[in-house]
């Protein structure tokens, strides 16, 4: 039986095992999918690069690596399993090398990918001691324990069908030796139980149901819940939602002026040079919410006319919504400094005379006796510099609401998801399905800029113990494990500056301040004639970068039949990779500060 992670204590939490829904079965789902009026096409997955497949837009600037998830989630690059395609491993433990095939079906709206992998273990094999861990895992292993009576009374039923074939059935297929059935049915229940599960060919399969789309984060638990009740629909579309184009009114620009330092009045010579440094916030942000369904089965023995087929299917829904929150500080210094000009002369009228055509230009007007004048005006250095900071600073400087603050997580990641467990086997059968928790799992990651880069290690697992996402009852317990890795790198932070009424700004090629580190850029700021207010406002805040997000789920299931229990991990699998591209800024976050003025 499965007692948790080493080093680490769980609590264990009693959970009410719930009769499930009926379960589809994998070839269930692709049958549907074939006759949905949404199907557009059927392919090897080695065909999608040149379907135009390799990466799959959801939203502007939001991408599915498809061809990534492709190699990512191959059961034949498991740890598992990759093993086992080893020809000295599959000499020693298999019949024959294991075969496996990935197919894509295309629908208007998701992917579905269906990953078969077919492997015969050796006779025997699950007996022998020290096996390694991929062999292991594929077998129903001896334990100390008693059966119980529905397994004693299927393998009495097992037993009559063995002891009156027909005729041609003498011989027991399928199996890698000449096995009569009538010796069979002398078979121990331990011998006979080794016989049906650990002899025969097994097929494991997983299927993924990807949509091509981003889904609305707030829907996220109604939705698994809905498909706790109806599991995977392929007849009818998805339904529509969208990052992009979303309403500006939502996201009110609210100002903050900061102290104003004293006005400067023009200095009739020049005299010492004023300065101004503040730090002001802006916090940009989005919500991604993403929905994917597995389906895992395994099959240890196929029906025929002596048993049933035998197997576990854990199918399991997750919806998960994913916020990145990248507050930067904005840090500006400004140094008044004198500009003193040549004044024009004050020009006084000639007094008019009667003269001659031709020679009214030697009666042109003539500067005012006395020495020239100078005059002294001003003009700002501004320096303008950026720094990511860690939300729990910026918070209440950009107005972040309290009910949004997340304990200052810059991650916020929250889980809607639903699993249920199904297997048939010798005895009572199991139909479960688990609870449907909503599980927050956030994280900090302060963003970053230019080359620097940040992380969080995969795998971050909450424990399905913990979210309460599984089941646990009588021969069985199924629990499902979340997680991600994220990955951010090469941000790059935007501003846009005007001038006020009464100013100018010199020395910007445009309107917008690129940063690509946290040195500063500068600018002239020069007051006009007749200005009243000196000053420039930054707004429009952008943060680009390059971002990686991985969820993912690891399921552990455990049949036990009282004197063989089988323990299996399931992945853990990557769900989805969201790859945040270039061409995705992260514009200003909703319901905070959108601009800032500074008067000099």
């Amino acid at each position: 039986m499965f007692k948790g992670f080493p080093g680490i204590a769980l609590p264990i939490l009693a959970l009410l095992a719930l009769p499930a829904q009926a379960s589809k079965s994998v070839d269930e789902i692709l049958l549907e999918a074939e006759r949905s009026p949404l199907l557009r096409a059927k392919f090897p997955a080695a065909e999608a690069q040149r379907r135009g497949l390799g990466s799959i837009p959801l939203d502007t600037g939001v991408r599915l690596n498809f061809a990534a998830y492709l190699n990512t989630t191959s059961l034949k690059a498991s740890s598992r399993f990759q093993p086992l395609f080893r020809p000295e491993v599959a000499t020693v433990h298999l019949q024959a090398p294991p075969t496996y095939s990935e197919t894509v079906t295309q629908l208007a709206d998701r992917v579905l990918v269906d990953r078969k992998l077919t492997l015969k273990l050796k006779p025997g094999a699950c007996r022998q001691a020290n096996l390694p861990a991929f062999v292991a895992d594929q077998c129903f292993l001896p334990k100390r324990g008693q059966l119980s009576r529905e397994t004693r009374e299927a393998l009495q039923s097992i037993r009559d069908r063995l002891r009156a074939p027909r005729r041609g059935e003498e011989i027991i297929e399928g199996l890698p030796a000449r096995v009569a059935a009538r010796a069979a049915a002398q078979l121990s229940d331990e011998e006979l139980l080794d016989l049906i599960l650990n002899y025969q060919e097994r097929e494991i399969r997983l299927l993924s149901h990807l949509p091509t789309q981003l889904a609305d984060p707030r829907q996220l638990g109604q939705r698994a819940q809905n498909w706790d009740q109806q599991d995977i629909q392929l007849s009818t579309a998805l339904p529509a939602y969208t990052v992009s184009g979303r309403p500006g009114a939502a996201s009110p620009s609210l100002v903050y002026a900061g102290p104003r330092p004293p006005a400067h009045a023009v200095a009739a010579a020049p005299g010492p040079a004023q300065t101004l440094a503040e730090s002001r916030h802006f916090l940009t942000g989005f919500t991604l919410g993403r929905e994917i369904s597995d389906k895992y089965e395994y099959t240890f023995a196929k029906g025929n006319w002596w048993h049933d087929r035998y197997y576990l299917r854990l199918s399991y829904h997750v919806g998960a919504g994913i916020g990145l929150r990248a507050p930067f500080q904005v840090r500006v210094e400004a140094k008044e400094e004198p500009v003193v000009q040549p004044a024009q002369p004050a020009i006084t009228p000639a007094k008019p005379t009667s003269i001659p055509a031709g020679l009214a230009l030697a009666n042109k007007p003539k500067p005012a006796a006395g020495p020239t004048q100078l005059s002294v005006a001003t003009h700002r250095r501004v320096k303008v510099s950026v720094a990511p900071e860690d939300l729990t600073q910026a918070w209440q400087g950009v107005g972040l609401d309290k009910s949004r603050y997340f304990d200052g997580r810059e991650f916020v990641l929250q889980f809607g998801a639903g699993c249920g467990l199904k297997a048939s086997i010798p005895g009572p059968n199991v139909d479960l399905k688990c609870p449907t928790p909503q599980v927050n799992a956030s994280q900090d990651i302060v963003p970053v800029i230019g080359t620097e880069s940040t992380s969080l290690p995969f795998f971050t697992v909450v424990p399905g113990e913990v979210s309460r996402l599984g089941v646990s009852f009588g021969i069985s317990n199924a629990w499902l494990d979340l997680g991600l890795a994220s990955k951010l790198n090469n941000g790059r932070i935007k501003l846009r500056v005007s001038p006020f009424q009464g100013s100018q700004i010199q020395n910007l090629a445009g309107p917008d301040l690129l940063f690509d580190s946290r040195a500063p850029l500068s600018f002239i700021l020069t007051p006009l004639s007749g200005g009243t207010q000196a000053g420039f406002t930054l707004d429009n805040p952008r943060y680009r970068m390059n971002a990686e997000f991985s969820p993912g789920v690891q399921g552990r299931v455990n049949l036990d039949l009282g004197i063989y229990e089988f323990n299996k991990t399931v992945g853990p699998f990557i769900l989805d990779i969201l790859s945040v591209e270039q061409e995705l800024e992260l514009g200003h976050h909703e319901d905070t500060v959108a601009q800032h003025r500074f008067q000099l």
